[in-house]
């Protein structure tokens, strides 16, 4: 059975080809039981054969690389609003406004029009 290619259908539509003289044989089941015919089943785990230097070795923890471009920007000394305790709690802490002192908005928005 042969699978037809997705750019092959639109253009057999406007021409009345046959879409599968358009497709790659390489799409073919046939061609695809031929790549996995030769394929030996890899046994059982217990019963492979390994050296010593090759049982004994340990994988490490991978080098981290520094990564490409420019660093990202830190937060330090921002307000964290919306944070998680330790212990799981929320802690949600609101802004203040350093125009008026009051909670909830900050400078840039407040309608606060007291004497400066």
């Amino acid at each position: 059975m042969k699978f037809p290619c997705p750019h092959a259908c639109a253009a057999s539509q406007e021409r009345s080809i046959s879409v599968y003289t358009l497709c790659s044989p390489y799409y073919t089941t046939e061609y695809w039981r031929r790549t996995y015919e030769g394929t030996m089943p890899v046994g059982d785990e217990d019963d492979w054969e390994l050296p010593d230097d090759i049982k004994n070795m340990t994988v490490g923890v991978p080098v981290e690389k520094q990564p490409v471009g420019r660093p990202k920007k830190q937060k330090v000394g921002r307000i964290k609003n919306n944070r998680t305790a330790c212990n799981g709690e929320r802690i949600i802490k609101s802004r203040k406004c350093s125009k008026c002192g009051a909670t909830g908005h900050n400078r840039s928005t407040c309608t606060y029009r007291g004497l400066t």
